[in-house]
């Protein structure tokens, strides 16, 4: 019972609310702002890929921690 009480807490912490709109929303605007983040997301793992490959220093685990 303890378990469903903390998981039921945590799942309100976590959830978004949407304030709700009288014409409602369309698929772009909730998806929208995912694909740019995604976007971001994907630009920042190949910034720090290359940066990886590039390394020409004494620590080989330096790029990996940063």
């Amino acid at each position: 019972m303890a378990t469903e009480e903390a998981d039921s807490e945590q799942w309100e912490r976590c959830k978004e609310n949407f304030a709700p709109i009288r014409r409602g929303r369309s698929l772009h605007d909730v998806l929208g702002s995912a694909s740019s983040s995604k976007h971001a997301l994907e630009a920042k793992r190949r910034e720090l890929l290359n940066e990886i490959n590039e390394y020409t220093g004494d620590d080989p685990m330096d790029p990996w921690l940063k």
